[in-house]
Order: structure tokens, then C-alpha cells, then sequence
């Protein structure tokens, strides 16, 4: 009798935790990227694709990028991507390098980039990447995560853009009484 209880309540157990999915998909429309030549000193593309706006540091790759907030309990933890699935599009070939961020400051100059920049290029990258970038606290009710999502891998050797028609993942975390959500 008590062990067909233990068993009992940790089915009721594990059906709680799996219980509640916070499961999130964007899609994207690859016939709204429009790509620019700039002619320079050095020739670049600038990729323009709807609402979507690079963002990074200066010097960084101008890949355009979403932004979007999700809900969670207050004091919510170990916040984590699970179950990234992505539909991939079309290649897309381009004639030059895309351009970087570029930064002016308040005085009007121009921020110079670091000497030696990280490339952000996605040359290895198998998928999109979607990660956590910030939590905070809304009136102790909720709190407001905030993920970066990046539709494009771009190859800085082939000149090459990869974009993603559809991206969808689940954002799990643990409850503040230790419960954990996926």
C-alpha cells in the first residue's frame, strides 16, 4: 500500500513540473530583406529586413536581430533555451562584406572600434541563435525576460547569408519554491 502510494504521488509530481511550457515561435519573411551595396573605400552590404535592427558593439557584424520579453514568476531561476527548432531558407549570395556596427557619440565623432574585434560571424554555427539576455523585476509581479533571437548565419569567407524562415524554442526555469518548469 505505501509503495503504490510513493508511486502515486510522484506520477502527480512529474505531471506538475512537465505541466507548463512557455513555448515561443517566430517567423520570418525572407521576401523582406532588402540588401544594399554601399559603395566606400571598401565595398560593404548593409541587410535591412523589416522591423528587425542590428545590435551589438561597435565593430561587430550589422546582423539584424529580434528582441522579444517573456513573462515568468517573480524570482524565477536557472532560466535556460530548451528545444530549439528552426526552418532554414534559402541561401542568399552577396557581392561584398557586410557592414559593422558603427557607434557616434553625443559629440557627434565616431566611437572606434576595439583593435582586435571578435568576429561574430557564424561561419560554424549549425543553427540560429537564441539566448538570454537579460531578467528583470516588474512591480514584484513578474518577471520580464528578454531574448535576443537572430535569424541569419552569415559566412565571412563565401560572403554567404543562411536566413531562418521560423524559429521556435521553450524557455524553461525553476519556480522560486524550486519547482521546475520546462
Amino acid at each position: 500500500m505505501k509503495h503504490s502510494l510513493f508511486l502515486l504521488l510522484c506520477f502527480i509530481c512529474s505531471l506538475h513540473i512537465s505541466a507548463t511550457i512557455i513555448h515561443h515561435k517566430s517567423t520570418f519573411s525572407t521576401s523582406e530583406i532588402t540588401l544594399y551595396d554601399i559603395k566606400a573605400e571598401t565595398p560593404e552590404t548593409q541587410i535591412i529586413w523589416a522591423d528587425l535592427s542590428p545590435a551589438g558593439n561597435c565593430g561587430d557584424l550589422a546582423l539584424p536581430v529580434k528582441f522579444i520579453n517573456i513573462a515568468v514568476p517573480c524570482g524565477a531561476t536557472n532560466l535556460s533555451i530548451r528545444n530549439l527548432y528552426t526552418q532554414k531558407s534559402d541561401i542568399i549570395a552577396l557581392k561584398h562584406p557586410i557592414t559593422k556596427i558603427s557607434i557616434t557619440k553625443t559629440d557627434g565623432t565616431p566611437e572606434e572600434a576595439p583593435k582586435s574585434t571578435p568576429s561574430n560571424s557564424s561561419l560554424n554555427k549549425a543553427h540560429s541563435q537564441v539566448t538570454i539576455v537579460g531578467s528583470e523585476n516588474y512591480n514584484n509581479v513578474k518577471d520580464i525576460v528578454t531574448i535576443r533571437i537572430e535569424p541569419l548565419l552569415y559566412d565571412e569567407k563565401g560572403y554567404t547569408l543562411q536566413p531562418f524562415s521560423c524559429i521556435e524554442f521553450d524557455l524553461s526555469y525553476e519556480e522560486p519554491n524550486g519547482d521546475r518548469k520546462s
